[in-house]
């Protein structure tokens, strides 16, 4: 790993700590807009660390006690290189990325107290270096905390910092710490969100899925694991956990015809666990069978992972780390075995046998680039398909997985902010051939519609408000409120219907200027109906005002849009 520079400081790092302090109050104060968890987290973390920086000093005879070495180590700076140039590309296309920055810098400075508090609070010199931010930049690669429950965010960096300081113990005569300090993190975070059922706390779902919207991203993932497996080795983990996955997944199909994961070979968002976190040096195998063993295991517990998440109705973006503690945990029995399975090691010196390791994850990458953008059923097509395939054959909807999967698949096109998918997987459970009829569900997914901007899941939902459709209560308030922007986005009919609650007073007050207002801005955004009726309004003069020169300018306007009625009513007014 190359040698370490090491510089011994006395005297001043209790300042250095107290600055740190000052800089975690500051950013309560800067950030403080973000919401009342980002402020209280930070001036809280700040109070606690000035707290505790001052009972250390006590128990050490002073600040002057408390030392610090300056340690610039290979492995740190190496990985916050990596890490921070997938933040750039992906941040650069995705701009929810970029409003974390602000908040991941806050961890940083988060990370570096806490660092040196646990330091001083062994008895020992607070080692200065870039040692925290890879456990910042590996954290937050995998799971934020939405602003609303930021203060868990710090919780989860304090317990992988803890993690590291007090799980250890002894390997190759080293004393070293058992997990990887953001896999343990990451993992007990994710077990209380699953456990407490409150995902929703987290951006996790957000995270594996804008991964994606990176257009190279598995490239830019294999280029920086490069340079992590050119200089410490670890290729072999990468290699073995992409094998077993993908190479394990066409197998099984090959043989049952069955999809281990439904859409993807490798979900970019594990490809990115196989890179950058599960292959850190310090808690991964060292001999070469160890490394294969640990990187299969890695790969092929993603798989029942997946489908007991799925099976308990949880988002499965946790299926990459759960498993990290435990294998860190095998570590030990995992180089027992594959010395004694005897895998042969490369005949060659350290040095050439990583790029050889590399060269060989290369050819595979070459290999494999093909299958990982285009899983053949990534198209949610296929397993209506499937799922036909399987009623031919006399099964129920709810006997074929295929099924299943179709409101899987339609659900994530419709999560990414497909309205016409949400629209379909709707009709899907409103007809009830290829999966049973279901009216919440299909309510469901027309809300899902109306908020991806699709009218006519606005209309449904104002329909379903109406009748009390799919256990929704009867609310004209929100009936309304549905319509209304089923107009806006572009329901003519919407428009039309609720002008007429408007002007008739139907579920309500009657309210004639504002649906004039209504017809009369979405006739001006050339809806059709909406003209046809505001030209009839001025024509009839009981609404508003006659005007006969107005009624005509409206009904040619519908009639130039397609609405033929008003072609004939505009050639029967008088006039030029």
């Amino acid at each position: 790993m190359g040698s370490d520079a090491k510089v011994k400081h006395t005297g001043w790092p209790a300042w250095a700590a107290w600055g740190l302090v000052g800089a975690l109050a500051l950013l309560g104060l800067l950030l403080g807009a973000r919401g009342p968890a980002v402020r209280w987290g930070l001036w809280a973390s700040a109070g606690a660390g000035a707290l505790w920086l001052a009972w250390l000093a006590r128990r050490a005879g002073g600040f002057a006690a408390l030392d610090l070495e300056v340690v610039i180590r290979r492995p740190h700076w190496v990985q916050m290189l990596t890490h921070s140039s997938i933040y750039v590309y992906w941040g650069w296309h995705v701009p929810l990325v970029r409003t974390q920055v602000p908040l991941i810098l806050a961890q940083v400075v988060f990370a570096f107290l806490i660092d040196a508090l646990l330091s001083w609070h062994k008895r020992r010199p607070w080692t200065l270096g870039f040692g925290p931010i890879p456990i910042v930049g590996s954290t937050n690669l995998f799971l934020w905390f939405r602003d609303d429950h930021y203060h868990l965010q710090l919780a989860m960096l304090a317990l992988a910092f803890a993690s590291r300081a007090w799980l250890r113990w002894r390997r190759d005569g080293q004393d070293v710490h058992i997990f990887n300090p953001s896999g343990f993190g990451l993992s007990v975070a994710s077990l209380g969100l699953i456990v407490f059922g409150h995902t929703d706390y987290s951006w996790g779902s957000a995270i594996a899925t804008t991964l994606g919207d990176a257009p190279y991203m598995y490239e830019c993932i294999f280029a920086a694991g490069v340079v992590v497996q050119l200089l410490f080795g670890v290729g072999l983990v990468t290699l073995s956990a992409v094998v077993a996955l993908m190479g394990g997944g066409l197998l099984v199909h090959a043989l049952t015809g069955v999809w281990w994961l439904e859409n993807e070979h490798i979900p970019i968002a594990v490809f990115l666990g196989m890179h950058l976190l599960v292959t850190d040096p310090v808690t991964s195998p060292r001999g070469n069978g160890a490394k294969v063993l640990f990187g299969a295991l890695y790969g092929l517990l993603v798989v029942p992972l997946y489908w007991g998440l799925l099976a308990v109705n949880t988002p499965a973006f946790y299926d990459k780390l759960l498993q990290v503690p435990l294998l860190n945990l095998l570590v030990p029995a995992l180089e027992r075995l594959g010395a004694k399975l005897r895998v042969p090691g490369w005949p060659l010196k350290p040095k050439a046998t990583q790029r050889l390791q590399v060269a060989l994850w290369g050819l595979t990458f070459v290999a494999i680039r093909g299958p990982l953008r285009h899983h053949p059923a990534a198209d949610p097509a296929y397993w209506e398909g499937a799922c036909e395939a399987g009623l031919g054959a006399g099964k129920k909807p709810d006997d074929v997985r295929a099924c299943g999967n179709i409101v899987r698949a339609w659900g994530t096109v419709c999560e990414g902010g497909a309205g016409a998918a949400c629209l379909h997987l709707a009709g899907l459970f409103v007809e009830g051939r290829l999966v049973p009829s279901d009216e919440a569900e299909a309510v469901r997914w027309f809300g899902a519609a109306c908020d991806q901007g699709a009218a006519e899941g606005c209309a449904r939902m104002a329909l379903a408000h109406t009748e009390g459709r799919g256990g929704l209560p009867v609310s004209a308030v929100a009936a309304d409120s549905a319509r209304e922007r089923a107009c806006v986005l572009g329901d003519g009919l919407a428009c039309v219907t609720l002008a007429g609650q408007w002007i008739d007073g139907r579920g309500g007050p009657r309210q004639p200027e504002k649906a004039v207002a209504l017809l009369t801005d979405a006739c001006e955004r050339n809806l059709a109906q909406p003209c046809g009726v505001l030209g009839l309004l001025r024509l009839q003069g009981e609404v508003v005002p006659k005007d006969t020169i107005g009624a005509r300018s409206a009904f040619d306007s519908a009639c130039k849009l397609g609405l033929s009625p008003a072609c004939a009513q505009r050639d029967a007014i008088p006039g030029p």
